[in-house]
C-alpha cells in the first residue's frame, strides 16, 4: 500500500452519509412544547424531528432537531398538558413549562413522550420519558400503526393494523403539570389494557363525550370486516379506570364499499367520516343505530380543474381549529390538491366557507395555530413544496376584523414555503452553477447537484445547497451602487433608524433607514450631517449612543451632544482602520510622507490622544481586539508578515510576527483582517483574507506572560480577494470573495464556513447573484433586523434575514410538467429535462383531459425553459442521452448536437414499441430558440427503450425491453444501423454505463448486474453483422436493481494541493456501485477475471440503506475550503438520491481506516454500528462481505463526545499512518464535515 491507496481492493470498506435529509414529513403537528408563550410547529419524519418556533411576524424559525431515534417514528400525535380554549398570548403565565407533549410510536415498541426544555438563553433540548408496548410475535397485530389521544387528554390508545388495541389511562393534568415542574417522573400514563378488536383497522380516536356524561371515554375504531366499513367503539368511566370497559359489537356504517379515507370527531360522539369526495355526517352511535347524512362540499370545482377526469380530488386532512365555537363543531379540511374549507357543524345545520386554495398538493396531515386575529396554516406539500398560510378575517376596512367568525367572508394569504423537493426520480451533477446572466466560465469552479422534484404544475428541477439562508425581506435601488467598496450599518441616534455608510474609491454616501411605521429609505446631504463625504469611509462603529466614522482624511466620533473629529494633514493619508467602540478606541495605519506608522486613538471627554509606532512596511490591514483588560491589534503588510502588537497606555510594542518565508501558505497580501474572541480571555483568532482567494486563521494566545500566535492554516475559499465584514456576536464573519459568499463562524478555536444563500419567496428559481458589499444590521426592536444583513448587488441592495444554523436550502427551477428524467448537455450548456404533461392539448377536445410527454430546455444564463418540445399523447420517455457528431471531413469547430430522447409508442391497438426521437436544438447566443425533431426515429419491437449510454463518437447502446442493442452512425450513408445482433437478457434493462475499457454494464430489473463485451466477428463469418455482443460476468445474485455507478481512476493534482502538501494521489482501481430495490449498496470488482465463463462479479463490500438509491452520480459537490486530501480515503465523488428526496454520500476507505471506525462504532454506538448490516446479511453472505459504516450512527458519537475517550482505548500503533489518535480524530471530523 502506498501513500495510503490500497494495492488490492479487497481491503477496501465503506461509509455512507446522509448529506442532504429528506424533508419529506409524515406529520405535522402545532404545539407548545417549550412554553405557553410560544407556538411550536413539529415536522415528525421517518426517523427524526424537527421543531420549527413560529415568530410575532408569522414566521417559521428553526429551533430544535433531534435525528438520534434508534428506530423508525410509526405515528405521532399531540398530548396537551394545559388545556386552553385559544393559543397563548405573551402575557400568559405559564411559569415556563411545556404546555403539551410530543407522542411518538417508535418501530422498537416504545411510547415515547418529548417535551423542550431551555439549556442556555435561546437554546434547547429534548426531555423524554418512555413507556414500553407489549411485543407481539406478528408485525401485523403489533400495536403501533394508529394512535390518539383524548381531547381531554384523559386516555391514550395505540392500535395495530389488525385486531390488537392499547388503551392508556392518563393521570390528571394537576399531577402532570407538577412532574414537569420537578423535572423527573412526568410521564402521563397511569395504567393501560390490551383489547381485541374484530376486523382491519382503518381510523382511531376519541369521541367528544356527550355534554351531560363528561365522564365517559368513547374510543371509535373505524374497520373493515368482511368488504364491509364498520365502526367499533370501546366506552368507559374515567374515574373507574380501565377494569370496567365495554366493547360494543361493530356497526355497519352506510357509505361505500371503500374505507374511509378521514375520521373527524364531533360533538355528542358524533363523527365524520371523508369517503373520496364524499362527506358523511354520522349519529347516533351511543344508542346503537348508526344514521349518517350526506353533506354537499365544494370540491373538484373551479379553474383548477379544466376537462374531465374519472381522478378527481380527494379530501385528505383535517384539523381543528384552536379558536372554536364550543356550541358548534368548527373543523378545517384540506383536499390534495390545495382546497381550504371551513366546516361548523351544529346539529343537523352545515355551513361551509372556503378562503381558497394554498398553492400546492397535500396527502398528509397539517397544522393549525391561531391568535387573536388569524388562522395559521403549517401544511407540508406531497410533491410539491408546502405552506405556510394565514386564513383572517375579510372586515369592512380590510383584514382582521375584530369579531372573528368562520361564518363571514375569509381570505388566505401565503407567508412563505416549506422546502420540499420529493419525490426524486433522477438526479444529474453540473459542473458550474445554474445562474442567470452570468457566463459559466466565471461559475466552473461552482459544481451543483439538481434533482427532478413534484409534480405538475409544481414540477422543478432543485438545485440542493446545504448553507445559512438569506431569505430577502425587502430591497431597493439607488443609483451607482454598483461601484461600493464597503458598507457599514449603525444604529441612528433617531429612534428606530438606521444609519449606513455607503463608500466608494472616492467618497461615502450615507443612508438613512427608517423603520416605522414602514421601511423607507432616504439618502443625507453633506451639508447636514457631522460626518465626512467627501472620502472614502474605512470603517465605521457605534456604542454606547456614540457614532465612530474614519475616512483617508479625518477620524469622527459623534453623539448627539457633541462631536470629536481629529483631521490629517495634506501629505497623510490613512490606509486602514479598525475601531474598538466599547472603549472608544480607534487603530489606523497612517502614511505620513515615506513613514508607514500604527496609530492608536483614544477619544475621552471631548478629546483625542494617540501613540504611535513607526512600521517595517506599508500594512494592508489592521484590526483591534480586547481580552480582558489587554488591548491587542494584529496588522497585516505587503510583504506577507503579519505583526501582532500591545497597546499600554502610550506605548505600542510589537508581540509576535508571522513571517511569510517561514509559513509558505502565507505568500499572499492581506486585504483584510479581524480578530474573533476563541473564548472569554484566552485570547483571539486572527482571520485574514488573501488576494488570491485564501483565507488565513492563526490563534493569538493572551493567557501566557506575554501575547503570541499560535497555530496557523491556510484554506482555499474562493478566485479573488476575500472581503471580512464583522458580524456583531464578535464570533462571526461574512466573507466575500467574487461569486461566493459565506458565514464564517469560530467555536472552541475551530473555524467553520457556510455558504449563504439568497432566497425570495416570490422567486424560488432566483439564482445567486455577484454580491460586491454586505454589512449587517444593528440589532433593533424590530423582528425585521434581527440577524438580517444588506447585500449589495449592482445598483440593489436588499435585507435579508440569515437563518441561525445551517440547512437545505434548495432553489427550484420550474418545468414545464411532473419530471421524470434530466440530462446536463454540455455541448448546449444546457439542462434537458422530459416530464410527463396533463391538460387540455391545443385544438383538441376542450373537455378532454389528456396526458403527453414535454422536453424542457433550460439554458444555464437564463434559470427557465426557453424552449419546450412536446410529443404525442401516446408517447412516453424514459431516458436521456446527449450524442455530438462531428464530421471527418469538417473543421474543428463544426459539430452536430443531437438529444436523444428513449422511451416507448403505445399504438391504439397492439403491444408498446420501444423508439428513439432524435431532437436537434437550434442554440443562439446560448439560448435554445427551437428544437427539431430529425426523420431519424428508430424503433425497437422488444418493447420501451428504458436506457440509453454513449459506447463512441459514432455508436450508442440502447436497453429495450429483455434485449440490449448497439446501434452505429454511418457518416457516408447518414444513418443508423445494428452493428450486431442484439443481446437477450432475463429481464428488462434498466440502466445502462459504458467504461473507459468498453465494457458494457446492465442493470436489471429482476436480475442480476450483467457484464457485455462488443467482440468483433472473424471476416469469414456469415451474416451481415461484423460484431457481437458477447454476455462476460453477472452480477453476484439476482436482484431487483435500480442503478449502479461505474467509478474511474481519479488523479488529484489541482491547485488544492498546495495547501496541504501531499504526494499525488493516484486510484489504480475501478470499482462498481450497485442499488437494488431492497435497499442495499453493493461494491463490485469490474476488473476481476473470471476462472470460468460467466462467472459473478467479486463483492467487495455491502451496505444496508434506510432507504434504496434510485439513482447513484459520480460528483465533486464539496466546496473549496473542504477539499483537502483525506487520509485512508480512496474516493469520495459516489452520491445517490432516494425518491423520498435524501441524498446519501458514499466513501471508499482503506482497509485500515475502516478497521479503526468500525471498532469505533462497536464501542461507541453497538445498537447501531456495522453490527446492524451483519444481522441483515448473515443468512446468505459471508462476514467479509459486511464492510460498512454507517456515518450517521459515527455522527452521533462525535457529537455525544464519544468518539476521543473510545480512540484511548485503542491501541495507538494501528492509527500511526493516520498521525495517532488526533490523527484519526481530526480525519472523522472531516469526512462528516464535508458530508
Amino acid at each position: 500500500m502506498a501513500n495510503g491507496v490500497p494495492d488490492s481492493l479487497k481491503d477496501l470498506g465503506v461509509l455512507s452519509k446522509t448529506i442532504v435529509k429528506s424533508p419529506v414529513a409524515k406529520a405535522v403537528h402545532g404545539a407548545r412544547l417549550h412554553n405557553g408563550r410560544h407556538k411550536d410547529v413539529v415536522f415528525v419524519n421517518e426517523r427524526c424531528i424537527h421543531v420549527k418556533q413560529l415568530t410575532q411576524d408569522a414566521q417559521l424559525e428553526p429551533l430544535v432537531y433531534k435525528d438520534d431515534f434508534d428506530d423508525d417514528i410509526r405515528s405521532s400525535g399531540i398530548f396537551t398538558v394545559n388545556s386552553q380554549p385559544t393559543m397563548p398570548t405573551s402575557s400568559s403565565s405559564d411559569n415556563g413549562q411545556p404546555q403539551d407533549l410530543l407522542v411518538l410510536v417508535l418501530g422498537n415498541s416504545n411510547l415515547a413522550f418529548l417535551c423542550l426544555r431551555e439549556e442556555v438563553e435561546g437554546t434547547y433540548s429534548f426531555a423524554h420519558e418512555t413507556r414500553s408496548i407489549p411485543v407481539l410475535d406478528e408485525q401485523l397485530y403489533q400495536p403501533g400503526t394508529h394512535i390518539a389521544i383524548d381531547h381531554s387528554s384523559r386516555a391514550i390508545a395505540v392500535a395495530a393494523n389488525e385486531r390488537e388495541v392499547i388503551m392508556y389511562s392518563c393521570k390528571s393534568q394537576e399531577d402532570i403539570e407538577r412532574a414537569l415542574r420537578a423535572g423527573h417522573d412526568w410521564c402521563p400514563i397511569s395504567s393501560e389494557k390490551m383489547a381485541p378488536v374484530e376486523g382491519v383497522i382503518q381510523h382511531i380516536d376519541f369521541l367528544i363525550p356527550p355534554e351531560d356524561n363528561q365522564d365517559l371515554v368513547v374510543l371509535a375504531l373505524i374497520v373493515v370486516i368482511k368488504r364491509r366499513t364498520k365502526v367499533v367503539w370501546i366506552e368507559w368511566l374515567h374515574s373507574q379506570g380501565l377494569n370496567d370497559i365495554f366493547i360494543n359489537s361493530a356497526q355497519p356504517l352506510d357509505c361505500p364499499k371503500t374505507a374511509p379515507n378521514l375520521f373527524v370527531p364531533l360533538h355528542g360522539a358524533n363523527f365524520m367520516l371523508a369517503h373520496g369526495t364524499e362527506l358523511l355526517i354520522c349519529t347516533g352511535l351511543l344508542s346503537g343505530s348508526v344514521t349518517s347524512s350526506v353533506v354537499d362540499a365544494p370540491l373538484g370545482e373551479g379553474d383548477n380543474h379544466d376537462g374531465n377526469s374519472p381522478r378527481a380530488p380527494i379530501w385528505v386532512s383535517w384539523q381543528r381549529p384552536w379558536r372554536s365555537n364550543r356550541q358548534k363543531d368548527t373543523v378545517i379540511l384540506i383536499a390534495e390538491d390545495g382546497l381550504v374549507a371551513y366546516f361548523e357543524i351544529g346539529g343537523s345545520s352545515v355551513e361551509i366557507n372556503s378562503p381558497g386554495y394554498l398553492g400546492c398538493y397535500v396527502d398528509g396531515p397539517f397544522a393549525s395555530l391561531s391568535d387573536e386575529n388569524a388562522d395559521i396554516l403549517a401544511v407540508a406539500g406531497s410533491m410539491s413544496y408546502g405552506i405556510l398560510a394565514v386564513v383572517d378575517q375579510e372586515g369592512e376596512n380590510g383584514r382582521q376584523a375584530p369579531d372573528w367568525s368562520y361564518g363571514g367572508p375569509v381570505a388566505l394569504d401565503s407567508l412563505e414555503s416549506i422546502p420540499n423537493w420529493a419525490s426524486v426520480t433522477d438526479i444529474v451533477s453540473v459542473p458550474f452553477r445554474i445562474a442567470a446572466g452570468i457566463s459559466s466560465r466565471l461559475l466552473k469552479t461552482h459544481p451543483c447537484v439538481l434533482v427532478t422534484s413534484g409534480r405538475q404544475p409544481y414540477g422543478s428541477v432543485t438545485e440542493l445547497r446545504v448553507g445559512v439562508e438569506a431569505s430577502e425581506t425587502t430591497s431597493f435601488e439607488l443609483d451607482d451602487l454598483r461601484t461600493t467598496l464597503g458598507m457599514w450599518a449603525v444604529p441612528s441616534t433617531e429612534e428606530d433608524a438606521v444609519l449606513v455608510f455607503v463608500t466608494n474609491k472616492d467618497s461615502t454616501r450615507i443612508l438613512e433607514i427608517t423603520v416605522l411605521p414602514e421601511i423607507e429609505v432616504a439618502e443625507l446631504d453633506a451639508e447636514d450631517a457631522a460626518f465626512d463625504f467627501e472620502y472614502r469611509t474605512l470603517v465605521a462603529a457605534a456604542a454606547n449612543g456614540r457614532i465612530f466614522q474614519v475616512t483617508s482624511k479625518a477620524v469622527i466620533a459623534t453623539d448627539p451632544m457633541s462631536q470629536t473629529r481629529k483631521e490629517v494633514d495634506d501629505e497623510v493619508e490613512i490606509m486602514c482602520a479598525d475601531i474598538l467602540p466599547a472603549a472608544s478606541i480607534i487603530i489606523t495605519v497612517e502614511l505620513r510622507g515615506s513613514r508607514s506608522v500604527l496609530c492608536c486613538t483614544h477619544c475621552s471627554g471631548g478629546q483625542m490622544a494617540e501613540s504611535i509606532r513607526q512600521l517595517h512596511d506599508e500594512a494592508t490591514a489592521v484590526a483591534v481586539g480586547l481580552c480582558g483588560s489587554t488591548i491587542l491589534s494584529v496588522a497585516t503588510f505587503y510583504d506577507g508578515t503579519v505583526i501582532l502588537f500591545l497597546l499600554e497606555g502610550e506605548n505600542i510594542e510589537e508581540m509576535d510576527r508571522l513571517n511569510a518565508s517561514d509559513h509558505q501558505d502565507l505568500n499572499g497580501v492581506g486585504d483584510g483582517v479581524y480578530l474573533l474572541p476563541s473564548a472569554v480571555d484566552e485570547g483571539f483568532t486572527a482571520v485574514i483574507g488573501l488576494r488570491d482567494g485564501r483565507i488565513h486563521h492563526t490563534t493569538v494566545e493572551c493567557t501566557g506572560a506575554r501575547p503570541r500566535f499560535g497555530n496557523s492554516k491556510s484554506l482555499m475559499y474562493g478566485t479573488s480577494t476575500v472581503k471580512l465584514i464583522k458580524m456583531h456576536d464578535a464570533r462571526s464573519l461574512i466573507i466575500i470573495s467574487g461569486l461566493d459568499i459565506g458565514l464564517l463562524t469560530v467555536k472552541n478555536g475551530a473555524v467553520t464556513i457556510s455558504s449563504i444563500w439568497q432566497t425570495k419567496i416570490p422567486r424560488p428559481e432566483l439564482s445567486q447573484d455577484c454580491i460586491v458589499a454586505a454589512a449587517q444590521m444593528p440589532e433593533l426592536n424590530v423582528k425585521t433586523f434581527s440577524r438580517a444583513a444588506m447585500l449589495v448587488c449592482g445598483d440593489r441592495c436588499s435585507i435579508a434575514q440569515l437563518s441561525s444554523s445551517p440547512d437545505t436550502v434548495p432553489r427550484r427551477i420550474p418545468v414545464s410538467g411532473t419530471p421524470n428524467r434530466v440530462l446536463f448537455s454540455k455541448q448546449q450548456r444546457c439542462l434537458v429535462v422530459s416530464s410527463k404533461k396533463f391538460g387540455i392539448r391545443e385544438g383538441s377536445n376542450p373537455l378532454k383531459r389528456q396526458v403527453w410527454p414535454v422536453i424542457d430546455f433550460i439554458p444555464a444564463r437564463y434559470c427557465v425553459p426557453t424552449f419546450t418540445f412536446e410529443l404525442q399523447p401516446r408517447d412516453t420517455v424514459f431516458s436521456l442521452l446527449e450524442w455530438t457528431y462531428q464530421p471527418p471531413s469538417d473543421s474543428v469547430e463544426k459539430k452536430w448536437s443531437f438529444i436523444l430522447a428513449g422511451g416507448s409508442h403505445q399504438p391504439s391497438n397492439g403491444t408498446a414499441v420501444g423508439k428513439i426521437w432524435f431532437l436537434q436544438p437550434v442554440n443562439h447566443e446560448w439560448k435554445i430558440e427551437s428544437v427539431s425533431c430529425t426523420n431519424t426515429v428508430t424503433k425497437f419491437p422488444s418493447g420501451p427503450v428504458y436506457s440509453l449510454a454513449k459506447y463512441d463518437d459514432l455508436s450508442y447502446i440502447a436497453c429495450a425491453g429483455r434485449q440490449v442493442h448497439v446501434m452505429r452512425f454511418d457518416s457516408e450513408a447518414k444513418k443508423w444501423f445494428a452493428c450486431c445482433e442484439p443481446f437477450t437478457i432475463s429481464s428488462p434493462g434498466v440502466h445502462v454505463t459504458v467504461d473507459d475499457a468498453k465494457r458494457i454494464y446492465v442493470s436489471t430489473a429482476r436480475d442480476s448486474l450483467r457484464t457485455l463485451i462488443l467482440k468483433a466477428l472473424p471476416s469469414d463469418h456469415p451474416g451481415e453483422h461484423t460484431k457481437k455482443l458477447v454476455g462476460q460476468f453477472s452480477g453476484p445474485r439476482a436482484e431487483e436493481l435500480l442503478c449502479h455507478l461505474y467509478l474511474e481512476p481519479t488523479t488529484r493534482n489541482d491547485t488544492r494541493a498546495r495547501l496541504q502538501p501531499h504526494p499525488e494521489q493516484t486510484y489504480s482501481k475501478h470499482l462498481l456501485l450497485t442499488a437494488d430495490r431492497d435497499d442495499t449498496l453493493t461494491g463490485l470488482d469490474p476488473i476481476a477475471v473470471p476462472s470460468r465463463e460467466r462467472e459473478a462479479l467479486r463483492v467487495l463490500f455491502r451496505a444496508k440503506l434506510p432507504s434504496p438509491l434510485t439513482r447513484l452520480c459520480d460528483a465533486e459537490i464539496r466546496p473549496a475550503w473542504k477539499a483537502e486530501y483525506i487520509p485512508g480515503v480512496v474516493t469520495d465523488r459516489a452520491v445517490g438520491c432516494t425518491t423520498d428526496g435524501a441524498l446519501v454520500g458514499v466513501v471508499v476507505l482503506t482497509k485500515a481506516l475502516f478497521e479503526i471506525l468500525g471498532r469505533v462504532m462497536k464501542e461507541g454506538n453497538p445498537a447501531r454500528g456495522i453490527e446492524e448490516d451483519w444481522q441483515q446479511f448473515a443468512r446468505r453472505d459471508d462476514e467479509d462481505e459486511i464492510r460498512h459504516i454507517n456515518g450517521d450512527g459515527l455522527a452521533r458519537v462525535v457529537e455525544r463526545g464519544k468518539l476521543r475517550r473510545i480512540l484511548l482505548d485503542m491501541d495507538e500503533d494501528a492509527m500511526t499512518e493516520f498521525g495517532g489518535r488526533e490523527g484519526v480524530e481530526d480525519i472523522v471530523r472531516r469526512i462528516l464535515d464535508w458530508m
